[in-house]
């Protein structure tokens, strides 16, 4: 009796060492996988972010007041917003894009339809979750806020930014006291929020 439970607790031993084993196997065999398909997808996203740079930066290079611009249609330069828009949703975490992208914005809401067009679909939204995830980053602010100073020329879209944005931008004065050109710009924008009547009052305040 002894020498058949020896031998079944051996039997036992042996088949949970294998189930080990191949479990091991499987999780070498897995992670080699991994690690062939990690570098592809970083050569990937490096090209994407790359390519991404090249084109906002293209649609930075002219300023929405830009006498070329005249000659683009209305859905052509929506079309530029739109591509704007969707390469900060997809490059959140790179500070190079978000901050293209906000100059992109600053150049394009010179023409008061762009600057409208912006801030219904989402713009102010974008800069700001840009700024505060890069808020110690002065360039990236400075940027940000010239393109709210723009967006917030239009009366209409003053009541769309609202104290957030009076907000933000007297972080960004305190965040960023000692440069210059964050201060200036924060300044700016809120020149223009000011003269929206709700917004008066939480600015002095």
């Amino acid at each position: 009796i002894l020498l058949r439970m020896h031998s079944a607790k051996t039997s036992m031993d042996c088949k949970a060492k294998r189930r080990r084993f191949r479990g091991f196997k499987a999780a070498i065999s897995s992670l080699g996988e991994r690690e062939s398909v990690f570098p592809f997808r970083r050569r990937h996203w490096a090209k994407a972010v790359e390519s991404t740079l090249s084109e906002i930066q293209s649609i930075s290079s002219r300023r929405g007041d830009d006498h070329r611009s005249q000659f683009l249609t209305q859905s052509e330069s929506f079309k530029r917003v739109q591509t704007v828009l969707s390469a900060m949703n997809r490059f959140k975490s790179e500070v190079r894009i978000q901050s293209v992208c906000c100059r992109a914005i600053s150049n394009l809401s010179m023409q008061t339809a762009m600057a409208k067009r912006i801030a219904t679909k989402g713009g102010f939204q974008r800069i700001r979750r840009a700024m505060l995830q890069f808020e110690g980053n002065a360039k990236l602010c400075w940027l940000g806020c010239s393109a709210i100073w723009n967006l917030s020329r239009p009366q209409s879209n003053r009541l769309l930014l609202g104290e957030p944005a009076v907000e933000l931008m007297l972080s960004m004065m305190q965040r960023h006291r000692g440069n210059e050109l964050v201060v200036n710009t924060a300044f700016g924008a809120l020149s223009n929020l000011s003269v929206c009547g709700p917004l008066k009052s939480v600015i002095a305040e």
